[in-house]
This record gives structure tokens, C-alpha cells and sequence, in this order.
């Protein structure tokens, strides 16, 4: 399946390329201000500092990785039963936090009979 979503930029891109708007003047002025806008907005994205959650959430996972042992699978209730310090969170946010391990590359995961475990990588 492809991302076929047409994007702002794209649709001021079709405007300029209709005769009337090319014109236009201040039509072209309009569009290509507003282009530059997203333009900017797209580019400050990417600067914004983590927020507390963020922080909190990356040395939970550190704290994860620690007590992983290399070579042992773990369901997410085990590591729970296991790691005294991890029973204080949710199991969803712990759920979450090691699907983030995941992506990464630090953790893997393994399906056996319908129970994921993962493994420290």
C-alpha cells in the first residue's frame, strides 16, 4: 500500500500552476509566503528538547536493559514479578517502554504460542 496523501506543499505547488494564479501576482506572492512558512515550521520540528516523560521514560528503559539478562527471555509480567523497581508502572507503560527497546535494536522479541517474549540483545 502506498502513501498517496497529498501534502500542503504539494496542493500550493498545483495552485501555481494554474494560469489564473500564475497571473496573479499577489497570488504568487501569497502562495510562495505560505510555502516559506511551512517550510520553517517543518524545519523546527526536529529542535524541540525532550520533555520530563521523555527523560523519565529513556532511564526507565536504561534501568530495563540493566536487569535484562543477555540470553534469557522474558515475558513482560515475569520482568514485572522479577525487577521489584519496574512493579511501580503500569504494565501497559512497561509494555510500551520495551516495544521502544524493540525498534531500536536492543531488545528482540519472539512469538511462541501466542505469549511474546523478549530477549536482551
Amino acid at each position: 500500500m502506498t502513501n498517496t496523501r497529498i501534502t500542503k506543499k504539494d496542493r500550493f505547488n498545483q495552485l501555481l500552476n494554474i494560469a489564473e494564479v500564475k497571473a496573479n501576482p499577489e497570488l504568487v506572492a501569497f502562495i510562495e509566503h505560505e510555502k516559506d512558512l511551512l517550510a520553517r515550521k517543518n524545519a523546527s520540528t526536529g529542535e524541540r528538547k525532550p520533555t520530563k516523560n521523555q527523560i523519565a521514560n529513556e532511564g526507565i528503559k536504561a534501568e530495563i536493559l540493566d536487569l535484562m539478562q543477555s540470553g534469557t527471555s522474558y515475558l513482560i509480567s515475569d520482568m514485572m514479578k522479577m525487577f521489584p523497581t519496574l512493579a511501580d508502572y503500569p504494565s501497559q507503560k512497561i509494555v510500551a517502554l520495551v516495544r521502544q527497546l524493540v525498534q531500536s535494536g536492543e531488545v528482540t522479541r519472539e512469538v511462541i504460542k501466542g505469549k511474546a517474549y523478549f530477549t536482551k540483545a
